[in-house]
């Protein structure tokens, strides 16, 4: 995962094209920086031809999947045109109401972060009751199978790219 823009907002393809060549053919992530870019459209136009960009990981907009969701809605509709090929791997702010709409446009990738942490960043992630056998999230997790959670994981989506 990389990014990198330039003070004027736009990307900084040197810096990209630097790192991407040291990767060897690895499939890679642009990240939360295209939320930043002074123009989203140019950026991805200018990286889509670089070697194992695969997805962006954006909110669609700098605060937030709030404010971002009208742009990542639009930006779901042009997959498959020159520029937007690549995944969308939501994150950033994203909550459940988010998912629906996402899904809905075609969106299947999601990333959480203090989501998945609501004690912070201090603490290391406990088991929730339904992957640690009932007990609860503050009791010390102690070796043992992990249940399926009471909701539907399904993988969607394609493996990602070997390393060349």
């Amino acid at each position: 995962m990389l990014g990198f823009l330039g003070p004027d907002g736009g990307v900084d393809l040197d810096a990209v094209e630097r790192v991407v060549a040291e990767l060897d053919g690895c499939a890679w992530t642009f990240h939360r920086a295209i939320d930043r870019a002074a123009d989203r459209d140019a950026l991805r136009k200018q990286l889509a031809d670089l070697p194992g960009l695969d997805a962006y990981l954006t909110a669609g907009a700098a605060d937030g999947v709030d404010d971002g969701l009208a742009t990542l809605l639009r930006e779901a509709a042009l997959h498959g045109e020159p520029g937007y090929e690549q995944r969308l791997l939501v994150g950033g702010g994203l909550r459940l109401d988010h998912v629906p709409p996402l899904i809905a446009a075609g969106v299947d990738a999601f990333h959480i972060g203090g989501a998945a942490r609501p004690e912070g960043w201090e603490r290391p992630c406990r088991r929730r009751p339904w992957a640690s056998g009932g007990r609860s999230s503050t009791e010390p997790e102690a070796p043992g199978p992990v249940r399926e959670p009471p909701f539907s994981l399904r993988r969607v989506g394609r493996e990602a790219a070997p390393c060349a």
